[in-house]
């Protein structure tokens, strides 16, 4: 009976463990309210959850990049909420700050300052607000401190973050940068278009990822992830345009121009304009004429959705922070620890699902 116990213990001993689940973090875009993101990481962390794959749009990409290089939430909210970030993001020259009005060249660039902050300039043929040279520099050298330059550096998380391939009325074209600087990419997942100006990176014109997609479930997924979680600094209800609806739109704006003419009263030109949208939209398919096409049919609401139904059930942690009053411009100190806050205190509402997620993992590996 002993030998039959120690060879059934023998068996046991020897069998394949279970490898645990890949888990994919999903860091979405907002601007200032990434602050709510950190506050939700710190949160999270507690959970000791390895996270596998790592992907970001926009500020979800600063801050995925560097948590994925092994920066904690603690040193990233020390990073964004510790010091005055609204420099750092706005190429803010502090020994302009108190000057009306300062052009400056450098190299082929000349650039404009008003109190220190660049006015509208021109740069490799593109009209932006911002270079946000600073974001890169700050960004390339934090990972340089962790061996990181190019996505192969990464070792123990893999990351990637999205941007769009912009050409006005040619080509919006969502893009997922896993290759080359990591810094570069990062710029180009934030270039909001005509406030940032855009990145250059292998002959394309890359701009926010946003535009295109805000919330990417679906790239973890792609890598592998079997579980998500999800920080979505989404604000206010998203929905897809029903095409049935344009279609009849159409046939009601042509009805409506054959009863009245072409002599619209002012009561009916809020009519004529929704209905006249509509029939576009019709008309007008999604990649035609760039950024008309992507304005009637808004891909991103679309992929956003669509996301949110790739994973099921206790296979997704979706952390969705509520920020009212705050927008992507909320960069002042204090806006951030409150966002920060709020982040940590929605993650909390997660903490049964965070810690099954915790236990599933820890069994798998036979903890």
């Amino acid at each position: 009976m002993k030998r039959l116990l120690l060879l059934l213990c023998l068996f046991v001993a020897f069998l394949p463990s279970q490898s645990r689940p890949k888990v994919g973090l999903v860091l979405g875009g907002g601007g200032a309210k990434g602050a709510a993101q950190i506050g939700a990481l710190k949160y999270i962390e507690r959970f000791d959850i390895s996270i596998d794959y790592i992907a970001g749009t926009s500020i979800g990409s600063i801050i995925g990049c560097l948590y994925a290089a092994g920066y904690t939430a603690d040193e990233l909210e020390q990073l964004f909420c510790g010091q005055p970030l609204l420099n750092t993001l706005t190429d803010r020259r502090e020994d302009l700050r108190y000057k009306p009005f300062v052009r400056t060249t450098n190299g082929r660039d000349t650039l404009n300052y008003i109190f220190g902050f660049p006015a509208l300039n021109f740069r490799k043929g593109c009209i932006g607000l911002l270079n946000c040279d600073n974001v890169e520099h700050m960004v390339d050298s934090l990972l340089a401190l962790k061996g990181i330059h190019n996505f192969s550096d990464y070792r123990r998380t893999s990351f990637r973050c999205v941007a769009t391939e912009f050409n006005l009325f040619k080509t919006i074209r969502e893009e997922v940068l896993k290759e080359g600087c990591v810094s570069q990419a990062v710029r180009a997942s934030m270039a909001f278009p005509v406030i940032i100006k855009h990145q250059e990176i292998d002959n394309q014109h890359l701009v926010d990822g946003g535009m295109m997609n805000n919330l990417p479930i679906d790239v973890v997924k792609s890598m592998g992830a079997e579980k998500v979680i999800v920080i979505d600094l989404q604000q206010g209800e998203v929905t897809i345009d029903d095409e049935q609806q344009r279609i009849e739109s159409l046939s009601q704006l042509l009805k409506f121009i054959s009863d009245w003419g072409i002599n619209f009263a002012e009561s009916t030109i809020n009519t004529v304009l929704t209905l006249g949208a509509n029939a576009a939209g019709a008309l007008i398919k999604e990649d035609d004429f760039g950024i008309i096409g992507w304005a009637l049919h808004r891909p991103d609401n679309r992929k956003y959705i669509e996301n949110l139904h790739l994973f099921q059930g206790d296979d997704i942690i979706h952390v969705h922070p509520t920020l009212p009053g705050y927008d992507v411009a909320s960069f002042g100190q204090q806006a951030l620890l409150r966002m920060d806050s709020i982040g940590k205190y929605v993650a909390r509402q997660y903490r049964r699902e965070l810690a099954k997620l915790m236990q599933i993992a820890n069994n798998s590996m036979g903890r």
